[in-house]
């Protein structure tokens, strides 16, 4: 996918977005729980990871979705 899909995915599950920026993008794309995550007291950040890094490509920067993994850590 490219982030425009992206964008549009999370505005149909009704997220708001503030911009279009690739950041806002993959934070809100992280936050979405993957199908295959179970449903537990905490998020599986990993299953998140991978899942949010199968919607997202080139258009998006590999390096923003380390940094805000990093720093929810």
């Amino acid at each position: 996918m490219v982030c425009a899909d992206v964008m549009s995915q999370l505005l149909h599950h009704g997220i708001g977005l503030s911009t279009a920026s690739d950041t806002e993008l993959i934070a809100h794309a992280l936050c979405q729980q993957p199908s295959e995550e179970k449903e537990s007291t905490s998020p599986d950040w990993v299953a998140r990871f991978v899942s949010c890094c199968m919607k997202v490509v080139a258009a998006c920067s590999l390096t923003e979705i380390v940094f805000l993994i990093q720093n929810a850590m």
